[in-house]
C-alpha cells in the first residue's frame, strides 16, 4: 500500500506500484548443497508502470561450496544508512478493528504493539488523510463537496469524520509511546481537485498561477 500515490485515485485499480522498483523472488528447492545451483523465480514492478509483476528470465544461485563459504562475517564498526524506525499502519481498518475491542483489550494490543517497554516497540505508524480505499465506510476526504462545486478556498475542510475512532486510537498510540512518529498520505485528494471531479482515477488539475 506504500506504494500507492494520490495521483492514482482512490480505488479501481487491480495492480500495485512500487515506489521503487521492487523484484519478488521465490527460491526451489529451499536447502541446496553445497555447490548446488538454485534456480529463483522472480517478477518485476516499476513505479513508471512498464513492468507490473512482469516474470523476468530465470536467475541461478550456487549454494556455498563449503561451511567456510556461508560464514557470514559482521563488522559492527562500519555503518551504512540509519533507519527512522520499524512500523506498520494505522489507517481506518485497522482502527476499526481496534475500536470494535472493549477499553482494556484494545489498551492492552496497543501497549503490545507500540510500548518499547512492554511491547514489540513499533515507532513508526502510517496514517491516512482522509480514508483509504480498504474501509468498511464510504470514502471521504476532509474537503468533499457536490459534483460540479469547488472549495479552493478550503471553508469547508474538516476532519470531524476522523474523531468517531480514528483520532482516539492515535492518541491512544501517542499514550503507550510518546515517540511514535506519524507518516501521514492521501489515497486521493478531493475529487473536485481531479479531472474526473471524483475520487475514483482521473489526476490532479495543474496549478495555472
Amino acid at each position: 500500500m506504500l506504494g500507492r500515490w494520490m495521483q492514482s485515485g482512490a480505488r479501481g485499480r487491480a495492480r500495485i506500484v512500487a515506489v521503487l522498483v521492487a523484484v519478488v523472488a521465490v527460491v526451489a528447492p529451499a536447502h541446496a548443497q553445497p555447490g548446488q545451483q538454485v534456480a529463483v523465480e522472480s517478477w518485476l514492478s516499476t513505479q513508471d508502470m512498464k513492468h507490473t509483476l512482469d516474470a523476468q528470465p530465470a536467475l541461478r544461485f550456487r549454494g556455498a561450496r563449503s561451511a567456510k563459504d556461508a560464514t557470514i562475517q559482521i563488522d559492527a564498526s562500519q555503518t551504512y544508512q540509519t533507519m527512522l524506525g520499524l512500523g506498520s499502519s494505522l489507517e481506518h481498518t485497522t482502527c476499526a478493528n481496534l475500536w470494535k475491542l472493549d477499553e482494556a483489550a484494545r489498551s492492552d494490543v496497543v501497549e503490545k504493539l507500540v510500548s518499547p517497554d512492554t511491547g514489540i516497540g513499533m515507532s513508526t505508524m502510517r496514517i491516512c488523510i482522509g480514508t483509504p480505499d480498504f474501509t468498511g465506510e464510504p470514502w471521504y476526504t476532509y474537503d468533499d463537496m457536490p459534483p460540479g462545486q469547488k472549495d479552493e478556498k478550503l471553508e469547508r475542510f474538516s476532519i470531524e469524520k476522523d474523531k468517531a475512532y480514528i483520532l482516539p486510537v492515535l492518541k491512544l498510540a501517542l499514550q503507550k509511546n510518546p515517540d511514535l512518529v506519524f507518516y501521514a498520505s492521501p489515497w486521493s485528494p478531493p475529487g473536485w481537485m481531479k479531472t474526473g471531479d471524483d475520487m475514483i482515477g482521473g489526476h490532479l488539475y495543474r496549478s495555472t498561477s
